[in-house]
Parts: structure tokens; C-alpha cells; sequence
């Protein structure tokens, strides 16, 4: 799932993804989310356009359901005033509408499929129409008035009932109803009593500690147990991050417990930290490495692999009374990611207002109102109401709540859903007169659309935190089909051509599983370093059309040539992750890599003449590891991903991809095409791929003996363009580009 914000300004250095999309997601005074004036449901919330010619774009690819053009604004100042579109006392409001149904992937299996309402255009662009595919980030129109303030919309995610599971997942749902908040201990309880997801695993882990978790000291790297418990549960948050490593503990609130404990490369040795999962791994299961690489990452092992039943993980964490040791790999501390929603962080679920009216009875809202104290929200009047509303603690208890109740954009049951209005305002209502109340009909109708858009799901439906959604699933990371197929470039340079690249579907979609195991298994989780694997692996796996080495075979170094996505060569290479995988290497293999590093320091001319010193036929009783390296090349099989995944961890390429990537236009003049075309390169992108490619060359920016550079670079800054919201330098060197020259989109 690869989703954005509504408006995209520039990214600004060392910004956090959060803050980002904090900055790009500005509510504006009125207009909140979940609940508006009057305690009115509102389905989405107000923003703010970060400047008046900053566009309203699409959240993430998908096709436009329903668009309606904005209705022109009256000149004439009586036709203005007859206006449904006009308060006489507010000013006037646009009507231009835009609806995208999202279909998607968030893990193994699941597939979900969401709505963006893009409300209040005041311009859409020219070249959209209903029934289009559109891709994320695509420019949709112009921010217009809302009652008379400019540069603002209306924006909104909904789901229907039959897909909100697979939004949020069972463990949150699991409730009874309307009794969510009488019943929250028996929920609690339900919640701690099992693992969460592995089908869905993204963001950070998440551990439950009973109150009797035994505690550990920790002298010369040796654990032993104080005697001791935690003494009262908690919930603890691991966060890798930049390289770092921060347990963070909370209460059953969210209340957090202590001060973080973060570790990193400044840390002292043998803590375990992002960079050096790959190096610890050995060290706390050294009979297999690779389960052991899981129990650091996500605290239990996701993969087929098992641990022997003796491993122990052990970490610093917070308490209330100072930091202390814990063993993690127990059956009884339960593991989770941010995929399960944790209630602690504070997810939730409200639909306990079952009535057809457009005000918010629920009392899961109102308890929130109530900010501890029972009954006070009703004792206020309206405008108490408004000012309790826009707290900032009751916000941020508000934005974290997936709400049901009918939409605001129906003309349906227009007296059984605003009647309230009409009555005594002791009674809740406006006290509105029946011209009144017959101006605001006609001006709901004008902005209505539902009716008419007919999307296929229910009026009464899911209505998802619009910001908090966004800023959750950016952590998601798993690719769907169409969005894997748009990170290989339609052309590619190499040398001095520009070359048609292939598709390659069937093949690339047999390996996505694995490869989304792979990613989020290696942390291989942020866009840049996303960027920085597939620019490389596309490349070398032939734009997904091929597994082993192109002309691997003639090579001296043949049969150990190159395999899988990121291809491993020479035979120490394999034998390292067969390590890994836990399978024991005879003296027979390790005889085989001895006569190989031996030719290998041979001339070039030497090494062809020695080849046969290595030969498959030199060693007949190594059938088994024969086959194992042909594994490699089994799309169906795991080891072409993983094996990729395991080469980037242990030769630290995510530490490279963590860099700043300042990019380089740079242009060749095709041959065939009598053209200038355009790549794009890094000095972080260099690091990365010559740590794997060409290490002697690491420091020796853009080095030509790097094979197939140019080629990667194409990918590179594809990428890019797909996965982030990066700009690319023109060509006066202006950073302007929201694409890169001279390449065109794939189709979805």
C-alpha cells in the first residue's frame, strides 16, 4: 500500500515522515473530524491548502468513481443571493467533487478496497473524467471556499462494513458492540490473550508483559534473574528507526511508563540496534541464524524457520522504577505490530449510534467529551461545546477512532436525518424556521452526490481518521501487484542507448509474496531504501524476467555465478547464507570455496585456464548443495528474495540508503534515438549498490566499473517518482520535477 496526502508541499531535510504529513494534512478552524457544530457527525475533515496554488492530488492510485464539475459562482449579486450555495450570513461555498475507489494490498492475502472524497473544488483539472485510472499523487483540481473561507476542502476515507476487517483486523473488532466501552476489560483480555496478525506485520512491534514477566541484570553480556517481576503489566514499543533501536513502555491508556531506552552505533558493544540486527542474530541463535534475525526484528519468528526451544532475546526496557532486563521469547509475552491497531496507542472502533439522525449519540464519543469527568459535556452549552471539541487531548483521542454512521452527502430522509434542527435549542436543536430549514435542505441537495454516485456500498458505512489514517498505512510497505509493475521503467539507458524495457508480469508476480516477506522481514520498509534495493534488483534479475546471471554460464567463475534478486557470487557467498538458513556446510564445500578463492586471485586469463579446479564433476558427493544453489533461481521458492534480503543486511546496505540523497541530472545523447535523455543519480544510491556490487570502489564515486550503473540509476529514479514524493532537479538544476524526464508511467 503506497498512499499520501491530499497536498504535497516540499519535503524539507530531516523531516519526519509524521511531521510531514502533519504539515501536509492542516485542519482548519471548523470542519473537525468526527464531530462538527451542533454535535453533528462529520464523515471527513476541513484542511487547509499549505498556499493558494497548491493542487488537491489523488492519496494513492486508483479509478475516479464519480466527479462532478463545480458549480460557476453567480456574478449577478441577486442570483447570487438565491444561491443555495450562498449564506447570506457565511458566504458562498464550492461543490466540485471528486470520489477514487482504492484497491489495495496491506499484507499477505488481504486485499482491501477504501474511498477518497476530494469535496469542495473549486477547479478540476481538464483532463480527468469519471471511469479513469489515476495514479497517487496526480493533480485532481484546486481547493476552494468552504462558507466563504478560501482555500480549503473536504476530505474524507470511508470503507464498507465487509471491508473493515481487513482494514483494522479481527483482534480490534472484536467487541460487542455498542457494549465496546462497559465491556473493555473482557475486550482487553480477548486482545492480550493471543498473538496478533503475521499475515499483516508493519511498522513497529508491540509486546504484552504480564505484571509477573521476570527481570534480569546484565553483567559482561550475562543474564541472570534477580528474583524478581515486572510487578504490574505493560505494554512495550520497539521502534527501529535511522539505524536506532527505542523500547518504549505504556499502561493500558497509552500513558507512557519511564523514559525510552535507545540504543545505537554509539551504544556499547553488543546492543542490539537497527544496523547490526544481521551481526546479533548468530549470537543469540547461532544454530539458525535466520530465526534468530526474526526474534531481534519483530520478537517472533514469521517464517518457516524454527528457534531451538532454549532461545532467549533479551532486552533493556523502561519501568516505573528504572530500566531493567527482560527475556522476550516467551510464550507468554504476546506480539504485535501496528498492523493490529494496538488499543494502547489508542485505536479504537465506535459504532454504537444506531439512530437515523445526523447528530453523534454514541457514548464512546461522548465519554471522550465527557475528559473524565461523567456527564460535563451535556452541561455545557454550544459554545463550550465547540472549544471542548477542539482540545487538543480530545482530538488526539478522536483521530484514532474508526466511526460508523450514515454519510452527510445523501438526499435521503432529508426530515428524519436534520429534523432535530427545528426544535427548541434545550432540546438540542437550532430552533431554525421552516424557511430556514427549507434553505438549508435546498443547500444540502446542492452539494449532496451520493444518490447519484452510486459507488456500491452502503450510505451508512465506515468513516476512517483521515490523517491518522494516512500517517498509519505510509508505514505499511507491502506492494500490490500494479504497484510493484510501476517500479520497473517503461525505458532504460545503458551506455549511450535508451532502450524499451520489458514487462515481465507473470514472472514478477510470482515472486511479489516473497518479496514482500523479504522487504518487511530486512526492514527494508522506508521509500529510499525501497528505492535503493529495487533500483538494484530489478536491474539484476532482468527486469524481473530472470533470475540467474545473464551469461553467467561463459563466466570463469561459472557454475557459481549469479542468483536470485540480488545475486549472490561466488560460492563463499552462498555458503555464508546457507549459514544463515541454519544448513551445515560439509569440508568437502569448504575444500570447493578454498580452490575457488585460490583461482580467484589468479590474472584474469590464469582464472579461465583454473576454472575446471571448481567444477560441480571435481565434487560428486555435493549434490545437496548443488541443488540448493539452483533453488536460487525457483521463482516459486523463497531464496531468490530472501537470499536478496539477507545480501543487504549483511553487507549493511540500508546504513548507505539511510544517507541523504541529493540527486544528479544527468543526460546522454542516445544513439538510436538522436535524443537527450535523462538519469538520475546519488551518492547514497552509489554507496548502497558499490557496498554490494564493487566495495573496493565504494569511496570512488560513480566508478565505471560498477556493471549495468546506468541502468540501475533508471531504475533508481522510477522508484522514486513511485514511492516517494521527492522532487527531481531540471535542467537548470531547480528542483521542479515531480517525474523524471524522458520516462513515462507504466500502466496500472
Amino acid at each position: 500500500m503506497i498512499i499520501s496526502p491530499p497536498f504535497l508541499p516540499d519535503t524539507r531535510a530531516n523531516e519526519s515522515d509524521e511531521t510531514f504529513v502533519s504539515r501536509a494534512m492542516t485542519p482548519a478552524l471548523t470542519g473537525k473530524f468526527p464531530v462538527s457544530f451542533e454535535m453533528q457527525w462529520h464523515g471527513g475533515i476541513h484542511l487547509q491548502a499549505p498556499d493558494s496554488d497548491s493542487p488537491v492530488r489523488a492519496i494513492a492510485d486508483g479509478s475516479i468513481v464519480y466527479l462532478r464539475q463545480p458549480t460557476a459562482r453567480p456574478t449577478n449579486p441577486t442570483e447570487l443571493g438565491e444561491h443555495p450555495l450562498y449564506d447570506p450570513n457565511k458566504g458562498w461555498t464550492d461543490n466540485g467533487c471528486i470520489v477514487i475507489k482504492h484497491q489495495t494490498e496491506i499484507g499477505e492475502n488481504i486485499t482491501v478496497t477504501y474511498y477518497s472524497i476530494y469535496m469542495h473544488l473549486n477547479r478540476i483539472e481538464k483532463n480527468l473524467n469519471q471511469g479513469n485510472n489515476i495514479y497517487r499523487k496526480t493533480k485532481l483540481g484546486s481547493a476552494g471556499q468552504i462558507y466563504g473561507q478560501d482555500n480549503l476542502i473536504h476530505f474524507e476515507i470511508i470503507a464498507a462494513d465487509d471491508q473493515i476487517e481487513n482494514i483494522i483486523g479481527p483482534i480490534t473488532l472484536n467487541r460487542n458492540g455498542a457494549n465496546y466501552y462497559t465491556n473493555r476489560q473482557g475486550h482487553i483480555n480477548h486482545y492480550i490473550g493471543q498473538h496478533g496478525s503475521t499475515r499483516s506485520c508493519f511498522g513497529n512491534m508491540y509486546f504484552y508483559l504480564p505484571a509477573d514477566t521476570p527481570t534480569y541484570n546484565r553483567v559482561n553480556n550475562t543474564h541472570t534473574a534477580t528474583g524478581n517481576t515486572l510487578g504490574k503489566a505493560l505494554y512495550l514499543e520497539m521502534k527501529y528507526h535511522s539505524g536506532n533501536c527505542t523500547f518504549t513502555a505504556y499502561d493500558e491508556n497509552g500513558t507512557q511508563i519511564g523514559q525510552p531506552v535507545i540504543t545505537n552505533d554509539d551504544s556499547p558493544k553488543g546492543s542490539i540496534h537497527e544496523y547490526n540486527l544481521f551481526d546479533q542474530s548468530s549470537k543469540i541463535c547461532s544454530s539458525m541464524p535466520t530465526a534468530g534475525y526474526e526474534l531481534l526484528r519483530f520478537g517472533r519468528i514469521l517464517g518457516t524457520e524454527t528457534a531451538p526451544v532454549n532461545t532467549t532475546h533479551y532486552r533493556q526496557i523502561p519501568t516505573i522504577s528504572g530500566n531493567t532486563w527482560v527475556n522476550l521469547n516467551t510464550e507468554v509475552i504476546k506480539k504485535y505490530s501496528d498492523a493490529d491497531f494496538p488499543f494502547w496507542k489508542g485505536w479504537s472502533v465506535a459504532d454504537d449510534d444506531t439512530n437515523n439522525d445526523s447528530r453523534c449519540d454514541s457514548e464512546i464519543v461522548r465519554k471522550i467529551l465527557d475528559n473524565g469527568t461523567a456527564g460535563s459535556f451535556a452541561r455545557l452549552t454550544d459554545a463550550q461545546k465547540q472549544t471542548r471539541l477542539a482540545e487538543s487531548i480530545i482530538q488526539q483521542k478522536l483521530q484514532k477512532i474508526f466511526y460508523k454512521f450514515p454519510t452527510e452527502w445523501q438526499n435521503a430522509n432529508f426530515e428524519d436525518r436534520f429534523g432535530w434542527i427545528k426544535k427548541s435549542k434545550n432540546q438540542g436543536g437550532k430552533n431554525q424556521t421552516n424557511e430556514q430549514f427549507a434553505w438549508f435542505q435546498n443547500h444540502v441537495k446542492a452539494l449532496a452526490f451520493w444518490e447519484q454516485a452510486n459507488i456500491g456500498i452502503d450510505a451508512n458505512h465506515w468513516h476512517c481518521p483521515p490523517i491518522e489514517f494516512i500517517k498509519h498505512f505510509r508505514k505499511c510497505g507491502w506492494l500490490s501487484d500494479s504497484e510493484l509493475k510501476q517500479l520497473v521503467p517503461s525505458h532504460a539507458i545503458r551506455g549511450n542507448n535508451w532502450e524499451k524495457v520489458p514487462e515481465f508480469n507473470k514472472a514478477r508476480n510470482t515472486l511479489r509474496l516473497n518479496i514482500n516477506k523479504m522487504l518487511r522481514k530486512y526492514c527494508i520498509n522506508t521509500p529510499l531504501r525501497m528505492a535503493c534495493f529495487f533500483g538494484n534488483a530489478i536491474q539484476e534479475s532482468s527486469w524481473f524476467g530472470g533470475l540467474p546471471e545473464r551469461g553467467g554460464t561463459s563466466q570463469w567463475y561459472s557454475p557459481w555465478y549469479g542468483r536470485g534478486l540480488l545475486q549472490l557470487t561466488p560460492p563463499y557467498n552462498y555458503q555464508y547464507y546457507w549459514q544463515f538458513r541454519g544448513r551445515t556446510i560439509s569440508r568437502q564445500f569448504e575444500t570447493l570455496v578454498a580452490r575457488y578463492r585460490e583461482v580467484e586471485k589468479m590474472d584474469v586469463e590464469v582464472r579461465k585456464a583454473n576454472r575446471g579446479r571448481f567444477q560441480d564433476s571435481q565434487f560428486p558427493t555435493l549434490n545437496q548443495y548443488f541443488a540448493w544453489r539452483e533453488e536460487l533461481i525457483n521463482s516459486a521458492n523463497i531464496d531468490p528474495t530472501d537470499s536478496a534480503g539477507f545480501y543487504w543486511a549483511k553487507n549493511d546496505m540500508a546504513k548507505y540508503a539511510d544517507e541523504t540523497h541529493t540527486l544528479e541530472r544527468k543526460t546522454i545523447n542516445a544513439i538510436r534515438n538522436q535524443e537527450t535523455k535523462v538519469y538520475y543519480r546519488s551518492s547514497a544510491f552509489w554507496h548502497a549498490t558499490a557496498k554490494v556490487n564493487l566495495p573496493a570502489k565504494i569511496k570512488d564515486l560513480y566508478d565505471r566499473k560498477l556493471n549495468g550503473w546506468d541502468q540501475r540509476c533508471s531504475v533508481y529514479g522510477n522508484c522514486l517518482a513511485v514511492l516517494t514524493e521527492m522532487k527531481f532537479p531540471d535542467a537548470t538544476n531547480n528542483l521542479t520535477l515531480e517525474f523524471p524526464e524522458s520516462y513515462e508511467r507504466r500502466e496500472m
